[in-house]
């Protein structure tokens, strides 16, 4: 529920849609997707010295307020025509912050985090749940890009649900770094 899913799928269509210029569509997502390459490329060697639960809780809250810094300045663009101009450009600079951000962090670390803590069937149906849940905000976000000529309202529910489970992630993950899918299960079994 971070809106990646949306940013990735969607963002072709909002730029171009909020801004009235077509011509944003063909590029916007071809540089999203990049950065978040980028990020995924630099988060193997960080996923080998730093704690899988820093790496989410970092980029769970990252990502909250890029969110929400994205809505805030898609919101200025459509409200403040003097600060239109840079509002834009910085709502495009905190998707592709954010994206980067998914890449380096939660986007390289939930799966595998998951498999330590999750049988295999278990996380069989936590994936098919998320890419349900991906489908539904993409709908939702195409709604509410259609219908009010920008996304504002679903960025800052995406904020603030990835506020409310990095939150939570906070309060329930435990760290595992260095210990096998044994030692996390007893340690998992004693907390």
């Amino acid at each position: 529920m971070t809106g990646i899913a949306s940013y990735v799928t969607q963002t072709g269509h909002v730029i171009p849609v909020t801004l009235k210029e077509p011509v944003f569509g063909i590029y916007t997502p071809i540089v999203i997707t990049i950065s978040q390459l980028i990020g995924t490329f630099i988060s193997i060697p960080l996923l080998q010295y730093l704690e899988w639960k820093s790496l989410t809780l970092i980029g769970g809250f990252s990502i909250a307020l890029l969110n929400g810094l994205t809505g805030m300045f898609l919101y200025f663009y459509a409200n403040y025509e003097d600060f239109a101009p840079y509002a834009m450009t910085l709502a495009v600079v905190c998707i592709m912050a954010l994206l980067f951000t998914f890449g380096i962090t939660v986007g390289s670390v939930s799966w595998p985090y998951a498999s330590y803590m999750m049988p295999s069937n278990a996380l069989v149906a936590a994936q098919v749940i998320n890419w349900l849940l991906a489908g539904i905000s993409i709908i939702a976000f195409s709604v509410d890009t259609n219908s009010t000529d920008s996304p504002v309202i679903m960025l800052w529910v995406y904020s603030g649900v990835t506020f409310v489970l990095s939150v939570l992630n906070w309060i329930l993950m435990i760290d595992i770094k260095g210990l096998s899918v044994i030692q996390v299960q007893k340690k998992l079994a004693t907390d």
